[in-house]
Parts: C-alpha cells; structure tokens; sequence
C-alpha cells in the first residue's frame, strides 16, 4: 500500500499550501489545483485547496466571504458543464475559474460562455462591468 505524496508549494511573498497527490489522482491534477492556488492567494486571502464547503461539490480551490459563501471557486481538469452552471446559478457572484489541459480552447471558452450566460442572465440591455467577463459580454 502506497502512502499519498505530500508536496509543499509557496508563493514569492510567503503563502505556502501542502497539497497530496492520492494514488487515482493524476500529477497533472496536483499541480494545477497549484497553479490556481499560486495565481489567487494574493487576491484572495484565505485561499484553501479541497476545502469542504458543505456543498453537494468540493472545489479544488476555494476562498469563503464573511457569511461562508464562495467569493472564488477553482476547478481543475474534468468538470461538466452542468457542474459550471450549477456552481454560477447558486453563486452569482463567484469568481469561478477553469483550468483544463489537452482541450480545444476556443472551443471550451464558447461552452463556458453559454453556460455562464444561461446561469448568470444580464438585466435587459445591461452591460457586465466585470473586466473579466466584458470581452464575453461586449
């Protein structure tokens, strides 16, 4: 029996997380549940990989607001489509972020989109003032 790998990563300015590789779990998975650690901790005190949530899902990254409801949500590899519009229609308001490896991007990215637009429908002829989503909503 072979015991979980646990590996430590930090960022520049001191944040570090431990994180185990479990045995049907693929590296690529670990490192980039890392990856959308590293590039969030600064943005998002608090930041924790494979927290519960007491949610039917367990995001790979989480960071929780005052009343423990997700500000940012991080899923890495495999997530279903219907898993992304669950997670945007029950929390409007979270930065969800995608890391996928080996995909069409331009082909996932327009998936997305539709989901997003289904879960999270603008008021009639508003414009998203999110810089992160106005070049999906114009």
């Amino acid at each position: 029996k072979s015991q979980a790998k646990r590996l430590k990563f930090s960022t520049p300015s001191g944040h570090s997380v431990y994180l185990e590789k479990r045995s049907r779990e693929t590296v690529q998975h670990v490192l980039m549940k890392a990856v959308v650690w590293a590039l969030h901790a600064e943005a998002y005190q608090g930041l924790e990989v494979e927290r519960d949530i007491d949610d039917r899902y367990t995001p790979d990254c989480v960071a929780l607001d005052g009343n423990d409801q997700p500000m940012f949500w991080g899923e890495c590899g495999r997530v279903s489509l219907d898993k992304v519009h669950s997670i945007c229609e029950r929390f409007p308001q979270v930065h969800l972020v995608l890391a996928k490896w080996a995909i069409n991007p331009v082909g996932y990215a327009a998936q997305v989109e539709r989901v997003v637009d289904e879960a999270r429908p603008l008021p009639k002829g508003a414009a998203s003032q999110d810089p992160l989503t106005q070049d999906m909503y114009g």
